[in-house]
């Protein structure tokens, strides 16, 4: 176990899409991009830690003794993806929109995942889906906080605009791989990713065909390039 560990580890050390690792640091470099971050990086920070009081104040904090069952799916991606160093804290939200996401300040790392989301998945998928959040973590996505420069950096060039999307959408690939890499299996992996496209649905409604599913797929890069709105998604458009 301890060696299946260890190589996991290094699994996921050389998991990041390469065009993640790459855009992101382009864009870090910028002079643009970096000035407005050094001079926003109190305001992130802050919105990080109000983010984490208002959630322990309304949400169900996930422990040994609140959830047995999370925490357990919890201590495996954590230990998986060698996050074991950072505080991390798990919020269960009262909310049926099927959705997870994550926030890290600093070595604070903190995720909230909706009750809604909980209820349609099975263990192994849940795996994939706090792994996923953790990926974003253990890649340091949030160095790059996309939607916040996005919304607040003025002037920004449209092909600064498109990269920055571009970025985000491949981060999202990245996490993906962490989450394959903390699921036991692939179809784990494809079944959490199927009921998110379909807002939770699963057997006996909906039968877990990846084939038929990928059909969906097949031109989607394309598609893409082709609408300019769609450029400026910042997630893989479902089906994925």
């Amino acid at each position: 176990m301890l060696a299946d560990l260890k190589k996991l580890k290094n699994i996921a050390h050389d998991a990041r899409y390469p065009g993640d690792k790459e855009l992101q640091l382009e864009l870090l470099y910028d002079k643009q991009i970096k000035r407005y971050l050094d001079e926003n990086e109190p305001v992130f920070k802050t919105q990080s830690d109000n983010n984490y009081e208002g959630l322990n104040h309304h949400s169900l904090k996930v422990s040994p003794k609140s959830s047995p069952y999370l925490f357990e799916a919890i201590n495996r991606c954590t230990e998986i993806l060698d996050l074991e160093t950072c505080d991390i804290s798990v919020f269960i939200e009262s909310n049926n929109n099927i959705n997870a996401w994550c926030n890290r300040s600093d070595d604070k790392v903190t995720i909230g995942l909706n009750s809604g989301l909980i209820n349609c998945m099975s263990f192994e998928e849940l795996c994939f889906i706090i792994g996923h959040e953790l990926g974003h973590a253990f890649y340091e996505h949030h160095l790059l906080p996309a939607y916040g420069i996005t919304q607040g950096l003025r002037g920004l060039p449209p092909t600064k605009l498109l990269k920055l999307m571009s970025w985000s959408r491949q981060s999202e690939i990245s996490a993906d791989r962490a989450g394959m890499l903390c699921a036991k299996t692939v179809e784990d992996s494809v079944h959490a990713l199927m009921k998110l496209s379909t807002g939770g649905l699963g057997a006996p409604i909906i039968s877990f065909d990846v084939d038929e599913f990928q059909k969906q797929v097949g031109d989607i890069d394309n598609f893409i390039d082709q609408n300019y709105d769609l450029m400026h998604t910042t997630h893989p458009l479902n089906p994925f």
